[in-house]
């Protein structure tokens, strides 16, 4: 973790900050580990474990011990489609961000018991679908869940407000970033789909949900995206 910060530390610029805006996938977490690591002492994982997994109940692990490890299940690439679909994808800087660090997309890096313990910021949490659906539940809600409050009101609607809007370069479509997250004008917010892979909260006036969805089987995004269509057709009004 710290050969990595220091590099992105002294990585230039693609652009002049605050001129465009890109998703970093993998380093955002490093970026962000790295302030945790520094202003509390704890990594990321330890952080995570004790502040927000242990209170809120949820099954949520970035690290992964013995015990944890005996229960991950292995993430499968039939002939390595999913890698390929990716490294063929024609946007400009999206296999350079998801292959980086090299492995990042090799089922038998992210299945080995190395990675799995590792402590990689943004990429490898290892959760259950319904650990995701909490999580998202609680920030929908406003930082409370089953009545333990870890964050404010006003931390919330900060961190779900807009911060960078218009192109993202990296997915090459319009894009609204909060904190981390990606905020939606329907009142969703969260992140997902690569992998096949999702996680999002959804706040409406008298609707305050989370939702999950994790797969073994790596593939594009029609799953989860007919999940979601779904559940977006409960919640329409009648």
């Amino acid at each position: 973790m710290e050969r990595l910060t220091a590099l992105l530390a002294a990585e230039p610029p693609l652009w002049e900050p605050g001129t465009r805006h890109g998703e970093i996938a993998g380093f955002y977490g490093h970026l962000v580990g790295e302030v945790v690591r520094r202003v509390d002492g704890r990594t990321l994982g330890r952080f995570l474990a004790d502040e927000l997994a242990s209170p809120w109940g949820l099954d949520f692990h970035v690290g992964l011990g013995p015990a944890e490890q005996a229960r991950a299940a292995r993430l499968v690439d039939e002939g390595g489609l999913w890698r390929r679909s990716i490294l063929d994808d024609p946007r400009r800087w999206l296999a350079a961000s998801l292959d980086n660090p090299p492995g990042m997309l090799d089922v038998d890096v992210v299945n080995s018991a190395a990675y799995r313990a590792a402590e990689v910021p943004a990429v490898n949490g290892h959760a259950t679908a319904r650990a995701i659906a909490r999580f998202y539940g609680g920030l929908a809600a406003g930082g409370e869940l089953d009545a333990v409050r870890l964050l404010r009101p006003e931390t919330v609607e900060d961190a779900l407000r807009p911060h960078a809007s218009g192109r993202d370069e990296l997915l090459e479509e319009d894009a609204a970033w909060g904190l981390g997250l990606r905020v939606d004008d329907d009142g969703s917010f969260g992140l997902g789909r690569i992998g096949g892979f999702s996680g999002f909260g959804f706040r409406r006036p008298g609707i305050e949900l989370g939702y999950g969805y994790v797969t073994c089987r790596l593939a594009g995004s029609e799953r989860t995206a007919a999940c979601e269509d779904a559940l977006g057709d409960a919640l329409r009004p009648m």
